[in-house]
């Protein structure tokens, strides 16, 4: 009589579910704590952050402003010579120490990812335009092309020569 025969299931004891349980609640309880502390400590570190970017802008500008304002020869007379040529009739812009700042930040960029850091659209003439820049940098000595497009900080020690060619040089239009 097979039809006789029936399984017998057994329920597991319900203590043993409500430890299960608690268990689980405990686990993910101290996950979310964890989670909570870490995201935290993300947004302190991206405070942070963005205080020394905003100190690095400031840095930027301040040794600009200085370089712009002291005469040639404190320049050429013991004083720290800057890491790059600079032309004292052609002071960055505003707008050039920003691009200076993130480009500042590590690694060569290209402009895409300079723009995307800069809050500007990705639209081909912001990204052009911004290229155009970047190619004024360069030949003004703060920017280096490695490669056609990827751009870094210049790092080479300026030399007199070179300051005072920069110096004798006419403005540029259009800066």
């Amino acid at each position: 009589m097979a039809s006789a025969v029936t399984e017998q299931t057994t329920d597991p004891d319900p203590g043993e579910w409500t430890f299960t349980l608690t268990r689980l609640a405990t686990a993910e309880t101290a996950t979310r704590r964890k989670l909570s502390l870490l995201r935290i400590r993300m947004a302190t570190l991206h405070l942070q952050a963005a205080e020394l970017e905003q100190d690095l802008t400031r840095l930027v500008i301040t040794q600009n402003v200085v370089r712009s304002l002291a005469p040639e020869a404190a320049l050429s007379c013991g004083a720290p010579q800057p890491a790059r040529a600079v032309s004292a009739r052609q002071p960055l812009t505003e707008s050039d120490t920003h691009v200076l700042a993130v480009v500042a930040r590590g690694q060569p960029m290209r402009a895409r990812a300079i723009a995307g850091a800069l809050g500007r659209p990705d639209q081909r003439s912001q990204v052009e335009g911004l290229r155009l820049r970047l190619k004024r940098l360069v030949a003004r000595g703060w920017l280096v092309e490695h490669h056609p497009g990827l751009f870094s900080l210049a790092v080479r020690v300026a030399e007199p020569r070179a300051l005072e060619a920069a110096s004798s040089a006419p403005p540029s239009q259009g800066e």
